[in-house]
């Protein structure tokens, strides 16, 4: 077989030596001037290579400028003069890509090895958010040599394995940004994961171990079910129900579902066991601590023990067997199976337990609310009018006659009139804030129709003295041991509590 030789061009005395490679997806050009005296145009070395078959496309932009300017100058040329494209198999096509990080179940020790305080268990998925890209089969993009020919390609297949997806998790869908793939769009709220070869989305989120602060905070969109105990420190957020099997000491926040905890809520308070000469010394301290344990749950709340801790439910409070030292608001009612005492217990519907209060005669608040007081905002915002008030009170004291007669502050001279000044500014700011607070108090209200429910304070065995009922501006308070069961209740018009035996 005969020896392939480079194409040279000859034009005029000028030799211009075309080099390709042996894939032809590089042509190199090599030219001496020498003692070429003439001149070559752009044009002229285009038609030159054209006619050894060298198509424009493949030419490098700007060499022919480049070369033609070297020539006239007498310079030596050596340099890449075109180039082709490579054949370019589509490897994203009929594949699937996972836009989101699945749920794949771990060992929580193998886990806080990756990092401690922070462990990234999934992608939290709401519904409609895309979750992968399912390519259609895209046609194979050809390459091309220096000469233009077509050059196929010789890669290796891609994987075109088809995805399984629960029909009931997913829908496809053509994508709004591309024709090349189809979009795969949650239809629920909840993690990714793949059982039975298939792709789901999990609407719960189970932990079989204790969540602290090795773990960290936990927020998902679906149920968190924790085979185990909450630490403190922990916070655990759901947008469904949370279930702990175990004690709890940290936070739990449902949004829109209810809290069971098999144990004890505790707001970790030191406690002792005493004597019943200082047993009310010991009580009392307790109701200035500040519970670390915070429960908030748009349903119901369910435990086997609290104490020392803040609950706020829409729902009813359930707590089986004490209740101690708690700060509770509760759209619903609080029951218990055993002691209720201390503490203070917002509700609309009522309360039932065995006992209510404590031999020590430990005061034990109940208020009785519409479905508007008994949440935080509200008690926050009667707080700020209370507050508001007492220093519009303050305020009047100095102010004296001059909060009757203003214009006689201008009268007065020195430091001694600016204080005035100062005074009566502040008092005409807080007395605008506190009508905006009473105006939003009062449609807070209006908005609130419980005219027709009767909220009982029911105790099965034994009422103590120290327990104080509110009502509105109506108070009862338990001056010694009542036997149960009794039922306490504040019928609309009434204007003082009845005890009715059961």
């Amino acid at each position: 077989m005969a020896e392939q030789t480079n194409p040279t061009i000859e034009h005029k005395g000028l030799k211009i030596n075309l080099i390709p490679s042996d894939d032809l997806l590089y042509l190199s050009i090599y030219c001496d001037p020498g003692d070429f005296q003439d001149k070559i145009t752009e044009l002229e070395l285009l038609e030159l290579l054209k006619k050894e078959s060298v198509v424009e496309k493949t030419l490098i932009p700007n060499v022919i400028a480049k070369i033609t300017k070297d020539i006239n100058n007498r310079k030596t040329i050596s340099c890449v003069l075109a180039k082709g494209n490579r054949p370019t198999p589509r490897s994203l096509s009929g594949r699937t890509i996972l836009l989101v990080k699945p749920y794949v179940k771990k060992n929580l020790k193998e886990e806080e090895i990756i990092r401690q305080g922070h462990i990234r268990f999934f992608d939290t998925i709401l519904t409609d958010d895309i979750v992968a890209r399912i390519y259609n089969e895209l046609p194979e993009e050809e390459g091309f040599d220096i000469y233009g020919n077509t050059l196929k390609s010789r890669g290796k297949s891609v994987n075109k394995e088809k995805i399984n997806f629960d029909q009931s998790s997913f829908e496809l869908r053509d994508s709004l940004v591309s024709d090349e793939y189809k979009e795969l769009v949650a239809l629920k709220n909840g993690f990714v994961t793949s059982e039975g070869n298939a792709l789901t989305i999990n609407n719960k989120f189970i932990i079989d171990g204790n969540v602290d602060i090795k773990i960290g905070n936990i927020e998902f969109v679906g149920d968190i079910e924790i085979n185990g105990s909450v630490g403190c420190g922990a916070c655990v957020i759901a947008f469904g129900d949370i279930h702990v099997t175990g004690d709890c000491i940290g936070h739990l926040i449902s949004q829109n579902g209810s809290i069971l905890v098999g144990g004890t809520i505790d707001g970790e308070q030191n406690t002792t066991t005493v004597s019943s000469l200082i047993a009310t010394e010991a009580l009392t301290s307790l109701q200035n601590h500040s519970s670390q344990a915070q429960i908030f749950a748009g349903g119901s709340v369910t435990a086997l023990r609290a104490q020392n801790v803040s609950i706020e439910a829409y729902g009813d409070v359930v707590i089986k067997n004490e209740i101690r030292n708690c700060k509770i608001n509760t759209g619903g009612k609080i029951t218990s199976e055993g002691l209720v005492y201390a503490g203070e217990l917002y509700t609309v519907l009522g309360l039932e337990a065995l006992r209510i209060g404590a031999a020590s005669e430990i005061e034990t608040n109940i208020f009785i609310c519409n479905s508007t007081e008994f949440t935080k905002d509200y008690m926050k915002l009667s707080n700020q009018i209370a507050k508001n008030k007492q220093q519009i009170g303050m305020i009047k004291t100095c102010l004296g006659r001059y909060l009757d007669t203003p214009d006689d502050i201008q009268r007065l001279k020195g430091n001694y009139r600016t204080h005035i000044e100062q005074f009566y500014q502040k008092y005409t700011a807080l007395l605008t804030l506190q009508n905006t607070l009473l105006e939003t108090q009062k449609r807070l209200r209006d908005q609130t129709d419980d005219t027709t429910k009767v909220a009982k304070i029911i105790y099965r065995d034994k009422l103590f003295p120290g327990v104080v009922i509110k009502q509105d501006k109506y108070i009862f308070k338990s001056q010694e041991l009542n036997q149960g069961p009794t039922s306490i209740e504040l019928h609309p018009g009434n204007k003082e509590f009845t005890i009715i035996s059961l």
